[in-house]
């Protein structure tokens, strides 16, 4: 009985040791060496991490991290060969990378990852990895009586422009402390700083009716299609029938409500004494700049007030939202678009609305009812020294996309892969169909036929995602167009007979990137882009004809699955190139090697690097 027990946990311990064994990470012979360095100096920077992931495909997949010399120093040893991203941080810093010659604000369109490709048993010991310190921008927040105000909620922004407009996006949210100050890390780039104080106003009778109504169920799935405020959560103060609420409500930044129906509050305000985000004075942060003095003085003022009627084809339309969001170049660069300082009201069972608390200026009131009856409208409200009444919002209803799925290939894909196939209309950035955002998918029925919900009628391309492995969109033709790269107008009666081709029939382009010397320029990048300029790249949108792509150390590039077509290939240096600003693709063309693409066919083209003046 005792020998069968030891024979028996002899069996267990070496199965144990055997699985320990597998799972250990492959030995390689290869080294990678170099320094972490601040920004463009060669000062190293002392206790940084350097992590080092890959290669792609080994397993268990290899992630080792060391800590930095007193110089900047590091060392992985026994690596195996393969492509190997390396990143480095530092308290103080902003994450580098093996690659990245200078830090991103807002990641380009266009920006391929770099790995360091190691060669079986290679030794590299002179890798520089540059990481920027983070700058600063501080301040004191103060009412119209500089008293320091306590708790203020401040937003930072990015806030770049490029050749297609004004990019917005988020960056920090930081509070005064109770002295009234601030102060917020930032990344190296443009930014501007504001308090946000958004409103929503609702009617008494109305949050008093969805309150019942909640009780069995009814009222929730119609809000949400309706894009209602949140009532549960923006119950604020009562005045005059309405439910008020806003935004930064820690701050004290509380509304002055008069007995003779005026309103007083502390409305948005950007640095210096910008009423929005479009004309805030924006400041450039250096790496390791501290920026102080940014200081904002918040006032009082009246607002106005903005009320009317929502209406649809059936007449008025009960408890829809209604918003204004002020307008800004930013909303017309990006879909969806960044539509900050919302004002938000619903409508009570009268299809009335009033929206308190408004600041002067230009809006676009936005009202959107999604499912299968769209309703919409962005219609533009000016806001001036007196109130905005008897406002008609007139709804429009939406149409449909709908057509079939078709299959160029030996073997159509099995069914369940085709059940993940998404087909997703994408209005263009700018439109009134943009600034209304809807981006619900339709996934194919048994038959392979799609059939969309409602989507306001406007300009619009079609992306389509979810692909079967293997295969690759060909074409979403309507008639003679395709809506895959270009825009169809979609009305009322919406649009059938769209038919989305699928191909197992991929296409490959590679070749060698060499410099002047006839060396192979692994520190270039390669953009493919069609040679038809009404195929490039519209702001805001994505592109399936346009990519980018790194060589290998031994300068070999590959893209597969461009559509069929004729392209520009060029090679050339520097981080900052934006290959999808017109002016320097078309600066590249007559340095550029054309090329023809079929589908399934397979192109050779080598490039050398353009020198760009």
């Amino acid at each position: 009985m005792l020998g069968q027990f030891v024979t028996i946990a002899l069996i267990a311990i070496t199965a144990l040791v055997a699985s320990q064994q597998t799972t250990l990470p492959p030995r390689g012979t290869g080294v990678i060496a170099g320094r972490i360095v601040e920004g463009d100096s060669t000062r190293g920077v002392a206790g940084a991490t350097v992590t080092l992931a890959g290669p792609t495909g080994v397993t268990p997949p290899q992630s080792r991290r060391v800590v930095a010399t007193a110089d900047g120093g590091f060392l992985f040893r026994d690596l195996v060969p393969g492509n190997h991203s390396i990143t480095a941080n530092a308290n103080g810093f902003f994450e580098g990378s093996y690659g990245r010659p200078k830090p991103t604000q807002v990641a380009p369109a266009f920006n391929p990852p770099r790995s360091f490709q190691l060669e079986d048993g290679e030794v590299v010991t002179n890798l520089t990895i540059p990481i920027w310190r983070l700058g600063g921008i501080s301040g004191m927040v103060v009412d119209e009586h500089g008293e320091p105000m306590v708790a203020v909620e401040l937003r930072v922004f990015s806030r770049v422009a490029d050749w297609a407009g004004v990019v917005m996006q988020q960056a920090e949210i930081v509070s005064t402390d109770d002295r009234g100050m601030y102060h917020v890390d930032v990344v190296p780039g443009d930014y501007i700083v504001g308090a946000l104080v958004a409103t929503t106003t609702i009617p008494v009778s109305t949050i008093d009716a969805l309150q019942a109504s909640s009780l069995d169920g009814t009222a929730m799935p119609e809000l949400r299609a309706n894009q209602a405020p949140d009532f549960g959560r923006t119950i604020g103060t009562r005045w005059n029938g309405f439910y008020f609420s806003w935004s930064n409500r820690n701050a004290g930044l509380s509304p002055g409500f008069g007995d003779d129906g005026r309103l007083t509050l502390y409305p948005t305000t950007f640095y210096p004494q910008a009423p929005n985000a479009a004309a805030a004075t924006v400041l450039s942060i250096k790496s390791g700049e501290e920026r102080s003095g940014v200081d904002l003085r918040l006032r009082q003022l009246v607002a106005r007030r903005v009320s009317g009627r929502v209406v649809g084809p059936a007449g008025a339309v009960a408890n829809i939202g209604v918003r204004l969001v002020a307008v800004d170049p930013a909303n017309d660069r990006t879909n969806p678009p960044p539509m900050l300082e919302t004002y938000a009201g619903m409508t009570d069972g009268s299809g009335n609305f009033t929206l308190l608390g408004i600041r002067p200026g230009q809006y676009t009131a936005r009202v959107l009812r999604t499912g299968a009856k769209t309703l919409s409208a962005a219609e533009p409200v000016v806001v001036g020294d007196t109130n905005v009444d008897s406002l008609v919002i007139v709804l429009s209803g939406g149409g449909t996309f709908s057509g079939r799925v078709i299959f160029e290939g030996q073997t159509a894909p099995p069914a369940a892969a085709q059940r993940s196939i998404a087909i997703t209309p994408r209005a263009l950035a700018g439109s009134k169909a943009a600034m209304l955002s809807v981006t619900t998918p339709a996934f194919l029925d048994p038959a392979g036929g799609f059939a969309s919900q409602e989507f306001p009628a406007g300009p619009y391309v079609i992306n389509v995602s979810g692909l079967p492995a293997g295969w690759i969109l060909k074409s979403a033709m309507l008639g003679t167009t395709d809506a895959a790269d270009t825009a169809v107008g979609l009305a009322a009666d919406g649009i059938r007979n769209l038919v989305v081709t699928l191909t197992d029939r991929i296409s490959v382009l590679a070749g060698t990137v060499r410099d002047g010397e006839g060396r192979a320029a692994a520190d270039a990048l390669i953009a493919v882009f069609p040679v038809d300029r009404v195929l490039w790249r519209k702001p805001g949108m994505t592109s399936r004809r346009s990519q980018v792509a790194v060589p290998g150390r031994n300068g070999e590039y590959r893209f597969r699955g461009l559509p069929a077509g004729e392209y520009f290939v060029v090679a050339t240096r520097g981080d900052a190139v934006d290959f999808t600003d017109p002016k320097i693709l078309t600066s590249l063309i007559p340095d550029a090697s054309r090329v023809v693409l079929t589908d399934g066919s397979s192109k050779s083209v080598d490039v050398r690097v353009v020198v760009r003046r």
